[in-house]
């Protein structure tokens, strides 16, 4: 049958505080990187597969792929990349129209 005991807790010796301070910034790296990587390339493809512009298709999701690159190096997760990505794409699809 079941033990009645008091259940026992294991307890960390030491303070992880950093540690947690620390897993808690690259999640919300990774967040905000990719939460932008994946808007920039949605927008590449409705670009190039519903304007019929293949080819800022191909050359946005590049530069979406360098600017995801460089936002995961980074030490806060840069997501100034993407936004240029994101400008590169709205010229190029207003100059091809």
């Amino acid at each position: 049958m079941a033990d009645h005991a008091a259940p026992q807790y294991a307890r960390a010796t030491g303070n992880d505080y950093p540690e947690h301070e620390a897993t808690y910034h690259r999640v919300m790296k990774m967040t905000k990187v990719g939460s932008g990587t994946i808007i920039c390339g949605l927008v590449a493809m409705t670009i190039g597969m519903i304007a019929g512009h293949p080819w800022i298709m191909v050359i946005g999701l590049l530069l979406t792929t360098i600017s995801l690159v460089v936002g995961l190096s980074s030490k806060t997760g840069r997501v100034g990349p993407l936004v240029g990505t994101m400008i590169v794409m709205l010229v190029l699809w207003v100059l091809a129209g």
